[in-house]
């Protein structure tokens, strides 16, 4: 069922305002030759910003955001790439689904967003040789290791193949962990996407959300890696510590919130 469908109104309008000033901003970009990786992370990041105003999502982050590499973050929901594209613009590895869903599918074509098939081992490994092709130019990439959207509830077990690129050619790996707190709401329902949700209806109810807020926090970079199995691990350690981190730090608000009162 849809909640507050008058505030549901107003927000598909600025959706489909945002879309519209987004692809004339590109195609005028297009029109006038090859787009250079600047211009277009350039685009992702002022787009970013953009919607996540018309969603009602501020971003807050926390730590070093790296300047190449890989970032690795925990998996969400299909905003995530909204939320880390407004501090952190590059490139994104995607599920190829992600290319067929309406609107959401063109505006990550744009951006430039490399799509993986999983259950293609020559998918993987065609997706790994262009992830490497981009960080020996210095280029900042960000994946989703664990593979697919959670409730948040704990990190999933990250595939290593993602980290494989990083090892061939010696780049930063930077752990990073995602969060989304809704006043008066639990996210895992509202703004976590998994499972067996739909997405249509899911955003549908995402967009009548009041506010949103979204908590980034990055934590050091690993540079000392020779094996992506032992990489895997210790970027879902890391990971899992910035969540415990999150988890304490939001403990402390909530705390003294009460102690106000």
């Amino acid at each position: 069922m849809i909640r507050h469908p008058l505030r549901l109104v107003f927000r598909l309008v600025g959706f489909l305002a945002f879309f519209v000033q987004a692809a004339v901003a590109y195609f005028r970009l297009k029109l006038a030759g090859p787009i250079s990786h600047q211009d277009r992370e350039r685009w992702t990041h002022e787009s970013a910003k953009k919607l996540t105003r018309v969603l009602c999502v501020n971003v807050t982050n926390k730590g070093r955001i790296p300047t190449q590499g890989i970032i690795a973050s925990n998996h969400l929901s299909y905003i995530d790439i909204v939320a880390i594209a407004s501090v952190a613009p590059g490139v994104f590895v995607s599920k190829s689904e992600v290319r067929y869903w309406p609107i959401i599918g063109f505006l990550s074509s744009w951006a430039g967003t490399l799509y993986l098939n999983r259950e293609l081992r020559s998918d993987v490994a065609k997706v790994g040789k262009r992830i490497a092709k981009l960080l020996r130019t210095g280029r900042r990439v960000i994946v989703f290791p664990e593979g697919t959207s959670s409730n948040g509830a704990s990190v999933l077990p990250l595939h290593s193949s993602l980290f494989f690129p990083a090892v061939a050619t010696k780049a930063r790996v930077t752990p990073c962990h995602l969060s989304y707190s809704e006043p008066g709401n639990d996210p895992e329902n509202t703004v976590c996407y998994w499972g067996s949700m739909l997405f249509l209806t899911h955003f549908l109810n995402l967009l009548t959300i009041e506010s949103i807020e979204a908590q980034l926090i990055f934590g050091d970079s690993i540079t000392n890696h020779t094996d992506r199995k032992q990489l895997s691990e210790t970027v879902h350690h890391r990971i899992v510590e910035l969540s415990q981190q999150s988890k304490n730090q939001k403990s402390r608000i909530v705390r003294s919130e009460e102690e106000r009162f």
